[in-house]
């Protein structure tokens, strides 16, 4: 069997497996994810939380995660993905700025909006001391 990382159609990685002649993909928590969204079912925050965090940044499961809570718009899910902003781990720390960085600024309460607005400037750049291995 061989596993290689491969872009999807929406630029996330996924890994893609090869047995034989078959080729399958990963990624049944981000088809669920979207499945939800699309439904209407909200997804427990830390859910979607540990979904992503089975994953690397830039993976799709990690992707429908943040696009999933960013496209929310109540103060429930805000200070849900806020409470880990001083999490241990500096993924899920990045997590944050990450679902963050996705939210316009009008989904922002006023003082929060610029504070958010450095974490979306550039493509991608990682915070320093983060510790993310990653990009």
């Amino acid at each position: 069997m061989r596993e290689e990382a491969v872009d999807d159609d929406r630029d996330d990685e996924v890994a893609q497996l090869t047995l034989g002649g078959l080729t399958v993909r990963a990624g049944h928590g981000a088809i669920l994810t979207e499945l939800e969204c699309a439904f209407g079912i909200l997804t427990p925050v830390d859910e979607l939380v540990d979904r992503a965090m089975a994953h690397e940044d830039g993976h799709v499961g990690w992707e429908f995660a943040v696009a999933a809570l960013a496209h929310r718009r109540d103060i429930e899910t805000f200070l849900a993905v806020t409470a880990h902003r001083h999490d241990p781990d500096p993924r899920l720390r990045w997590f944050v700025l990450d679902v963050f960085r996705f939210l316009p600024d009008a989904a922002l309460p006023e003082h929060l909006a610029a504070a958010a607005h450095p974490v979306r400037e550039g493509d991608r750049g990682r915070p320093r001391g983060l510790g993310h291995g990653r990009r």
